[in-house]
C-alpha cells in the first residue's frame, strides 16, 4: 500500500505534546517578554509622571518574575513521572500485529507525526519476513481505564534499516484516544553518563517506564546484515519494548529501542532520531 507521508496529516505546532511544564514556560516566557517591552513603553512615553514610574516598575517587576520562573523550570530536569505524564499512552502506544493463523507479535510505537506512528520493521514482520495482515495500536481511553484501539496500516518499511511507518485509521472501537506528535531532541546533545528514560510495552503487559544512562552517544553495530550507527544504552528492555521510545531528560525522543545482544543484555541499542527523521524525508 502506497502511501505519501503528507497524506496522512500535516505536522503543525499544535499536533505537539505540550505537558504541564512545557505550558508554565510557554506562559512565563511570553508574559515576562511582553510586560518588559511594555514596561519600556511606559517608561519612555510616561517616565517625567509618577503614575508612569509606578505602572513602569509593576511592569517590570512582574516580567522578571515570570522570568525567573521561566529559566527555573528550564534548568531543571522533568521528573520520571512528569515525562511518563506527557507521553504515556497516547504518544508511546501499544501494538498487537496478527496474521491469518491467529499468531500475534507485542510491541511498541511513537506517534512521530499526527496520525503517523514509527516502529521497528521487524515487529510488523513475522519470522518468515511477512507482513502482519491486521495492525492495532491501543490509546489511553478517555475514562483514563480502558484503552482505545485503532487499526494500523503499513506506510511503507525497511528491513534492513529496521523502521516502519504506520498510519492510524481512526476508527474508535474502545472510548476515544488522541493524536498527539511527540517532541524530537538530537543525539548530537547526548554525552555518556546522562539520564536516559525507556517508555515502551515492556513484557507486553502496557506501557512503562525505565531509567537508565548513555553508555555511549553513537557505536557501529551490524543489525540485520548491515552496520550502523546506533546509541548504546543502559537501560532494562524486554520483550514488547522493540519500537518503543527513548527520551532524554527533557522528555525529547532521542531514539527508538531496537536490540540488545543476547550474550550481554545489559546494554540496549536505539536507532538515533536523526536517521528515522531521515528515512521518513526520504
Amino acid at each position: 500500500m502506497k502511501k505519501d507521508l503528507k497524506s496522512i496529516g500535516k505536522l503543525s505546532k499544535f499536533d505537539y505534546n505540550i505537558g504541564k511544564r512545557d505550558l508554565i514556560q510557554y506562559c512565563c516566557g511570553f508574559v515576562g517578554v511582553a510586560f518588559a517591552v511594555t514596561g519600556f513603553i511606559i517608561g519612555k512615553f510616561c517616565e517625567e509622571t509618577l503614575l508612569g514610574l509606578k505602572l513602569m516598575l509593576i511592569f517590570f517587576n512582574i516580567s522578571i518574575l515570570s522570568l525567573l520562573i521561566f529559566f527555573i523550570t528550564y534548568l531543571f530536569p522533568k521528573t520520571i513521572k512528569e515525562i511518563f505524564a506527557d507521553c504515556g499512552g497516547d504518544m508511546v502506544l501499544e501494538l498487537e500485529c496478527w496474521n491469518s493463523e491467529g499468531s500475534k507479535k507485542r510491541g511498541s510505537a511513537i506517534m512521530i507525526k499526527k496520525g503517523v506512528l514509527v516502529t521497528n520493521a521487524h515487529v510488523v514482520l513475522d519470522d518468515e519476513g511477512n507482513l502482519y495482515e491486521d495492525i492495532y495500536c491501543f490509546f489511553l481511553a478517555s475514562d483514563c481505564v480502558g484503552r482505545a484501539a485503532r487499526r494500523a496500516v503499513i506506510i511503507k518499511y525497511d528491513e534492513e534499516k529496521d523502521i516502519a511507518f504506520l498510519g492510524v485509521i481512526p476508527s474508535i472501537y474502545f472510548g476515544q484516544g488522541s493524536y498527539r506528535a511527540i517532541k524530537c531532541g538530537s543525539v548530537a546533545s547526548l554525552k555518556t553518563g546522562d539520564t536516559i528514560y525507556a517508555v515502551g510495552n515492556s513484557c507486553g503487559n502496557g506501557v512503562t517506564i525505565s531509567k537508565g544512562m548513555v553508555s555511549l552517544p553513537v557505536v557501529t553495530q551490524e543489525f540485520c546484515g548491515e552496520e550502523n550507527f546506533f546509541i548504546q544504552l543502559t537501560v532494562p528492555t524486554v520483550g514488547g519494548n522493540s519500537g518503543g521510545a527513548i527520551l532524554n531528560k527533557r522528555g525529547r525522543l532521542v531514539g527508538m529501542v531496537t536490540f540488545n545482544r543476547k550474550n550481554n543484555p545489559n546494554f540496549t541499542f536505539a536507532i538515533p532520531i536523526e536517521r528515522i527523521i531521515e528515512y521518513m524525508k526520504n
